[in-house]
């Protein structure tokens, strides 16, 4: 195993050190999950991406240890850079969920919340399933549970009702990440529909 005065000088020289142990004392304090995302320089001189999730337990003793997950990231996050600025010229939202910890916890982008009308970042799933029309949310229910479950993929065209009470037609994609067989984090796009069909009425007339 690494020498950890040598991790944590790589944490250090990421920038994100301070924020880091922040994260670590008040899970330590309140024995919440742990999860946070962080750069280290590496041995190469890039900054690379950790994602770091625990649960905390705490010892007769009182030290508290974690039974924890640290993965590089670093390729996602470069992604969702790439998706992001992609995203701004389609105005195409996005989302995601830590399947690790439940209650579920839906957070989206701002191009999302501009598409539903909403002032939040983010909302509990079973919360936010309500904004579909009655019909159609046994069908979010078993897209999200198979997607959460299994990692089951869905691409699903949806009826909501925004946050100002207006009728809007979306189209939701949805993917997952695993790690040793088990979903840990759960992601998709947000889009318009009026907009997804104009962008094809245009790739198809150009």
């Amino acid at each position: 195993m690494e020498d950890s005065s040598k991790i944590w000088s790589q944490v250090a020289g990421g920038g994100d050190m301070s924020a880091l142990q922040q994260s670590i004392l008040e899970s330590a304090a309140s024995l919440e999950k742990w999860n946070f995302e962080w750069r280290v320089l590496a041995k190469d001189g890039q900054v690379r991406w950790h994602h770091g999730m625990g649960t905390p337990t705490k010892k007769l003793d009182g030290t508290v240890i974690w039974d924890s997950l640290v993965m590089d990231v670093t390729e996602r996050k470069h992604l969702e850079f790439l998706l992001e600025q992609s995203a701004k010229m389609a105005k195409i939202g996005s989302w995601e969920i830590d399947a690790r910890t439940e209650p579920f916890y839906l957070s989206w982008s701002k191009t999302t919340a501009d598409i539903i009308e909403s002032e939040l970042d983010g909302i509990v799933l079973a919360e936010a399933i309500q904004v579909y029309s009655k019909d159609l949310q046994e069908i979010v229910k078993q897209g999200m549970y198979n997607l959460l479950t299994k990692g089951a993929p869905f691409d699903l065209e949806l009826l909501l009702t925004t946050g100002k009470g207006k009728p809007k037609w979306v189209r939701c994609l949805g993917q997952a990440q695993l790690f040793d067989g088990k979903v840990v984090r759960a992601f998709g796009s947000f889009q318009n529909r009026i907009s997804f069909i104009e962008q094809a009425l245009e790739l198809q007339f150009c």
